[in-house]
């Protein structure tokens, strides 16, 4: 059996609550359909009505709401056998599916049915599959729903003989179309269709309650002709019963069918629009005047040419800004010829109390009218925001200024006579769409950052997952010469504790010897993080070549007897030092450590850089990791990564056992150890561990880089305007835990 369980969740009584609860009815097959359409109407009211996602439903809503609403739990009544054959019936002879369509002014729906006919001549009908849909809010005919009607039910006939194993007959069924008739005969045609209960898809587009639906036995059988042996009024024809044209309650119409030949030349404006570059298109305006000129003069020859003269420039740019403002201020252009008192009181251009100038164009009046300036920057010409030549124009002072600031275009925007209205959203569009500004100011792509691994959350014992990295050099006395020595930082990933070693030299066999000691005297490592460092990568080699030369499994067998897994190297990704935050930001805490201790050394070290790193450590190490309150006076010791260092047992498990405070004064040490741990780790949870939920950058998601986008690849070494251009050729995705 196929059966419902409802589960209604306490949704605010808002338009996005209400969506959520009709969308949480699963509902495949469409066997309730009808009933959830109701829910739709509710919910399309409410989009109709302009009400907000969150804002209070009107009252007469909520009635409508709750009443539908408290009926969903009654579908727990309902199922439907899931085999579409019953178990009286023998083995089907003829199986015909019968797709019902139809559609009101609420919704439109279809309803498919599997009629099957066995060896006896028994026949049986069930509902396979509906749907249910409200009408677009855009009012539609009735003839117009119906044929969308029709093309569901067709979507779902394609669907069912994708989805059944058997070949069958498919039939469809509409209502008979009554708007082809007079009013008189098609209100008569309409009420008899809505007295009759021969289509079930009425059901679908109309709506139903859940009680009626449980006991609509059309719906869930179809019609009573599917399951009598009497032969199906089907209508064979590719078009319904021929109508009488003499009859005079058919309604006649008459289709008209023209077509436009000639085509409306294209205007002075939609010319401009070929032209990218303010210089170009006034020099192809002065030869389209001068062109006119000479066929209007016989007397010059056209076959003459001479340089553009600026007088011919000036023209054009007059002609062409006279035609612009004539597109977009007409209204404002016939006030101020017609020498009007004032502008309309939603006129972009009142503010500025312009003026028509001798030369047809419209100028800023403005109140500086008795300034000391040139009339060009006292009386601009005004000039719209959106508008190809205002683009081009501004794109023309942009590549005048070379490329400078914004401040800096529009005061040579204003200087040279131009006030464009919201010049700093068109100066801003110009910015954005400039490649050469993105390739110097550009930023580098920055994508949100991610959740912490694993290895800094769960509760290991010291040093269990770690990150390694190198710091110096140090210039240390041996003998007459001097020899560099590096320091090598090993970082607890979850107690942020360091353990500080001396490297010789920055080779392969120098950083294994420098982690064994780590290894030695910390216990061992289940994993460590480094950057993509030649002497870690060789490091790994070296680790991967040797234990191809063992036995794995003997190493595996040795490995678990102390309880421990090989050191797992895990990269960062080549330029990502951000990836590295958790062990840098600990370098600099140890080269302040280091400056403060050798400050009255000299710069040339001994033996003692030994001992100064060691000191270095424990001063690191004693740091608090959290906000330390000192206005409290029950503030208790600060946690610090010392408090767990001596602690820790050659087994990564903690031991069993309940460990409570009277252990700190037992003789069994190993309790008192294993006490002051598990505090550790206590206040780590209640103290440290909610400091890591803030991203203190990187906070907002970004559109990740696709294949095909032009990129700048940054050189460090390089300046800015070397940077080569590339393009994305691959998109990989790279895991950041």
């Amino acid at each position: 059996m196929l059966r419902f369980r409802i589960e209604l969740k306490d949704n605010p009584l808002t338009r996005r609550g209400i969506l959520s609860t009709v969308a949480s009815s699963f509902d495949p097959l469409g066997f309730i359909s009808p009933c959830l359409l109701e829910g739709k109407k509710i919910l399309q009211s409410l989009c109709r009505d302009g009400h907000h996602w969150d804002d209070p439903v009107p009252d007469e809503i909520c009635i409508q709401w709750s009443k539908w609403r408290n009926q969903l739990p009654e579908l727990t009544q309902f199922y439907i056998t899931r085999c579409e054959k019953p178990e009286g019936l023998q083995e089907p002879i003829v199986r015909e599916l019968h797709h019902f369509s139809d559609a009101s002014q609420n919704g439109y729906g279809s309803c498919s049915y599997l009629r099957i006919i066995d060896s006896n001549g028994k026949i049986y009908s069930t509902l396979l599959m509906a749907k249910s849909r409200v009408t677009p809010t855009k009012q539609l005919t009735i003839p117009r729903l119906e044929l969308t009607a029709a093309v569901t039910a067709v979507k779902i006939s394609e669907f069912l003989k994708r989805e059944l194993d058997y070949d069958a007959k498919h039939i469809f069924w509409t209502d008979n179309a009554a708007h082809k008739f007079h009013i008189f005969v098609a209100n008569r045609i309409q009420q008899i269709r809505n007295h009759t209960e021969s289509n079930p898809a009425d059901v679908a587009s109309r709506g139903s309650s859940v009680d009626d639906l449980l006991n609509h036995k059309l719906w869930w059988t179809g019609p009573v002709f599917l399951q009598s042996s009497d032969p199906l009024p089907l209508n064979t024809g590719s078009c319904t019963t021929a109508l009488n044209t003499d009859d005079p309650e058919v309604k006649k119409s008459v289709v008209l069918s023209t077509q436009s030949i000639k085509t409306e030349p294209a205007s002075f404006l939609q010319r401009l629009d070929y032209f990218s570059d303010w210089h170009r298109m006034k020099k192809s305006v002065a030869l389209c005047i001068r062109y006119m000129q000479r066929l209007r003069s016989r007397s010059i020859p056209l076959v003459s040419v001479s340089p553009i003269t600026v007088e011919e420039l000036q023209h054009a740019e007059q002609l062409i800004l006279k035609e612009l403002q004539a597109a977009h201020f007409a209204e404002e252009h016939h006030s101020l010829s017609k020498k009007l008192s004032r502008l309309k009181g939603n006129s972009q251009l009142r503010k500025l109390d312009p003026y028509l100038a001798p030369d047809g164009l419209i100028h800023v009046g403005g109140r500086v009218r008795r300034a000391n300036l040139p009339p060009n920057l006292k009386h601009p010409v005004v000039l719209p925001s959106r508008s190809h030549i205002t683009s081009v124009l501004v794109r023309h002072h942009h590549k005048r200024t070379a490329h400078a600031g914004r401040t800096h275009m529009l005061n040579e925007i204003r200087v040279n006579g131009y006030w464009i209205l919201k010049s700093r959203v068109a100066v801003a569009s110009c910015f954005w769409k400039c490649i050469p500004c993105k390739k110097l100011s550009g930023k580098p792509v920055i994508q949100k950052m991610s959740d912490l691994p694993e290895d800094r959350l769960a509760e290991h014992p010291p040093f269990t997952y770690s990150g390694v990295d190198y710091f110096g050099p140090f210039y240390t006395r041996v003998g007459r010469s001097d020899q560099k020595r590096w320091g090598v930082i090993f970082t607890c990933l979850t107690s942020r504790a360091v353990h500080i070693e001396v490297a010789y030299s920055l080779t392969t066999d120098s950083f294994l010897n420098a982690y064994r000691r780590f290894v030695c005297r910390r216990g061992t490592v289940r994993s460590l993080r480094c950057d993509r460092g030649s002497n870690f990568v060789g490091a790994k080699g070296e680790l991967e070549s040797a234990l191809a030369e063992l036995s794995n499994n003997q190493i595996q067998r040795e490995l678990l007897k102390d309880g421990t897994d090989w050191i797992e190297f895990k990269f960062n990704v080549p330029l990502a030092s951000h990836m590295s935050g958790v062990w840098e930001r600990l370098i600099k805490s140890v080269r302040t450590a280091l400056s403060g201790i050798l400050e009255k050394q000299s710069q040339q070290l001994d033996d003692e850089l030994i001992t100064f790193l060691t000191e270095a450590e424990a001063i690191v190490n004693s740091r608090p990791l959290t906000y330390l309150d000192m206005s409290s006076t029950d503030t208790g010791e600060p946690l610090t990564p010392s408090q767990l260092l001596t602690q820790k047992s050659k087994v990564i498990l903690p031991l069993p056992g309940a460990f409570v405070p009277q252990d700190l004064y037992c003789r069994k040490r190993w309790r008192r150890v294993q006490y002051l741990a598990n505090e550790f780790w206590r206040r780590w949870r209640l103290e440290y561990l909610p400091t890591l939920q803030l991203r203190q950058k990187w906070q907002d998601e970004t559109l990740n880089l696709i294949k095909g986008d032009i990129v700048l690849v940054i050189e460090e070494n390089t300046p800015r305007c070397q940077w080569p251009r590339a393009m994305v050729m691959k998109h990989c995705r790279v895991r950041m835990d």
